[in-house]
């Protein structure tokens, strides 16, 4: 039985490879043209990986991004079309020099180099936030300050006017009046009360003083020399005062402006 058996698998092998050897025969042409197919597949894959694919790579960086600052959404979504860019908008601010809905910003830069659809990523101006001016009208100067904080704006510059109806340093009034729509963050005029008497000088008489000491004079009192004007004189000494534009004895505020009149020499 062992014997039958191993003529048997003998008599199998020769004929599968003579089945084989005339099957090969039968089809040598056709393998030839597979290998060959399949060696030039092989050289295009290659080439196409290291040589061809770099190109076109490199080519899709070549896009120059255009500059849309400046622009409308609709202007700049248009200009970057024509470059084959995208728009994307990532944020929005007020600004209180440009309308609503232009580009303030752009990332990447103009002139630089992306890729093909690759989108510009922008930042455009939107509408400001609205608030109101408080009334004011009353309260402490630091109490102004806190309510106008509370709302959103803040202190502009402060204009002393004297009413008697209320203490120092409370607000007499508001620039923009109270009621009146502004953005968020805007300075806010104030109108404080001061007493003269809280502050006040009384004014010294300089007439007929020589210039040099009537200056010093009117300084040390706490005044500002606002202008000298010089008159000729024919029985005056050169530089004798003959006129001030305040009278003397007369009260006002620390820091008030006087003007002096001065002999001169034909």
């Amino acid at each position: 039985m062992a014997n039958i058996d191993k003529n048997f698998l003998e008599e199998l092998g020769k004929y599968l490879w003579g089945s084989l050897k005339n099957h090969y025969s039968q089809h040598k042409r056709f393998w030839s043209k597979f290998f060959k197919i399949s060696l030039a597949l092989f050289f295009v894959v290659i080439l196409t990986d290291r040589v061809v694919m770099p190109i076109i790579v490199k080519h899709a960086w070549d896009i120059k991004v255009p500059e849309v600052v400046g622009l409308t959404v609709e202007q700049a979504q248009a200009k970057l079309k024509k470059a084959d860019l995208g728009l994307k908008i990532v944020s929005q601010i007020y600004n209180p020099s440009q309308p609503e809905g232009i580009i303030l910003s752009q990332m990447p830069e103009p002139h630089s180099k992306v890729k093909r659809n690759r989108a510009v990523r922008v930042q455009i101006s939107k509408e400001a936030d609205m608030t109101y001016v408080p009334e004011l009208s009353g309260v402490s100067l630091r109490q102004a300050e806190i309510s106008l904080a509370d709302w959103g704006l803040t202190v502009g510059e402060l204009a002393w006017q004297y009413a008697d109806s209320l203490p120092d340093n409370f607000v007499v009034a508001t620039l923009p009046e109270v009621g009146t729509r502004v953005p968020y963050g805007t300075a806010i005029n104030l109108i404080v009360n001061k007493s003269p008497a809280s502050d006040s000088i009384e004014v010294p008489d300089v007439v007929g003083k020589y210039m040099d000491e009537g200056v010093k004079i009117l300084s040390d009192a706490g005044l500002k020399l606002k202008e000298i004007k010089m008159k000729e004189e024919k029985e005056q000494i050169p530089g004798i005062i003959l006129k001030q534009s305040l009278e003397p004895d007369t009260k006002v505020l620390r820091d008030t402006e006087i003007e002096i009149e001065v002999s001169k020499s034909e």
